[in-house]
């Protein structure tokens, strides 16, 4: 059921029920929120917006039984349990992840990236929402996008920033329309936003 909080956005339960890839169960906030409940999810994806905020992020990963999802103001979430960014604090005990390493080829910051992810103590590319999730979920402490839709990077707005990670873009901005990404643990938002920086 969704109860009203102050900024309009309701308070919304956790999904209940992903079967065959549909998401059920969010009640009268599915009405609030444009009317999401049966909503297939063809790119595991669902990025509702109350007056052009991205409110509601909704990431389904069905090979690892993994819901993700984030409601402003509310927190983020796997199923049930919440979710925050990582702990870690040092780079060289930290996980790096770069979507596509296929996109590299000619993009501005080939000739840096490679250098700066040798810093880390790994480095991930299991594919852009994974890799996403993985930062949301403390698994990993940043994730680059170097291309991306608005509808790949709505949910993980949300998800990002309500779980305690940093959400930018490449030229400094916060938007789901700029093509690019970065998600981070707060310690390297600084070093990640100069990084990135010079390839907007």
């Amino acid at each position: 059921m969704a109860q009203a909080v102050p900024g309009g956005i309701p308070r919304i339960a956790p999904p209940r029920i992903v079967r065959e890839g549909v998401l059920i169960g969010l009640g009268q906030a599915a009405a609030v929120l444009g009317g999401l409940v049966g909503v297939r999810l063809l790119t595991e994806l669902l990025p509702p917006t109350v007056y052009g905020e991205v409110v509601l992020g909704v990431c389904n990963l069905p090979a690892q039984g993994e819901l993700y999802w984030a409601v402003r103001g509310q927190g983020a979430f796997v199923g049930d349990r919440r979710i925050r960014v990582s702990t870690i604090d040092r780079r060289d005990r930290a996980v790096f992840c770069l979507t596509a390493f296929s996109n590299l080829k000619g993009h501005p910051l080939a000739e840096t990236i490679v250098d700066y992810m040798s810093r880390y103590w790994a480095v991930r590319s299991m594919g852009g929402c994974q890799d996403a999730a993985l930062v949301c979920s403390g698994r990993a402490e940043a994730w680059v996008e170097l291309a991306a839709k608005a509808w790949d990077l709505a949910p993980f707005k949300v998800l990002a920033e309500e779980a305690g990670a940093r959400f930018f873009n490449f030229d400094g901005g916060s938007s789901i329309h700029s093509g690019s990404a970065v998600i981070c643990s707060p310690f390297l938002e600084d070093e990640l936003r100069a990084l990135v920086r010079s390839s907007a």
